[in-house]
């Protein structure tokens, strides 16, 4: 038997377990951190590696994809996975603390602030890190938000948010 919410907010557990009340500000605000900061860049890192892949099998994209043979191409989807990951935990731990922050404060978030504090965050990291992140800042903006609406369904999924 699942849990379920009663209409005053109250969550209705499983027989012979006590009923707890709504989960604390301070723990939401501590799970919308985690999940962003540790889903976030995990999300956008799988986003890239399909986009690599399909690129590569395809033999579409830029001449850095174009030219590698496909049996190269395991190799270069890791590295370039493994880039995104490490490259987007700023803007993801920016975007988790502001989210935390309103969560706190709130008790929940719009879906549309979450993409506007992704987007934002992960296109101010691009300007200032400079080199060829700024040629891709639209790229790397849907991206973040894409990212940003599928972490924002994982928490109302695991009720955190609602």
């Amino acid at each position: 038997m699942a849990s379920s919410r009663k209409p005053n907010g109250n969550i209705v557990d499983f027989p012979g377990r006590k009923k707890t009340g709504p989960v604390a500000p301070a723990l939401k605000a501590l799970w919308t951190l985690l999940f962003s900061t540790l889903l976030g860049p995990a999300i956008a890192a799988l986003i890239m590696a399909l986009i690599y892949i399909v690129s590569g099998v395809l033999g579409m994209g830029p001449p850095s994809i174009k030219s590698i043979k496909l049996a190269e191409l395991p190799v270069y989807v890791a590295t370039r996975t493994l880039d995104a990951y490490i490259w987007s935990a700023i803007p993801a731990a920016v975007t988790g603390v502001v989210l935390a922050a309103v969560v706190y404060l709130r008790g929940n978030f719009p879906w549309l602030l979450g993409v506007a504090v992704a987007a934002f965050a992960a296109s101010a990291w691009a300007f200032a890190t400079g080199g060829q992140a700024i040629g891709h800042v639209q790229f790397i903006t849907v991206i973040a938000s894409v990212t940003a609406i599928l972490g924002r369904l994982g928490l109302a999924a695991a009720k955190v948010v609602d």
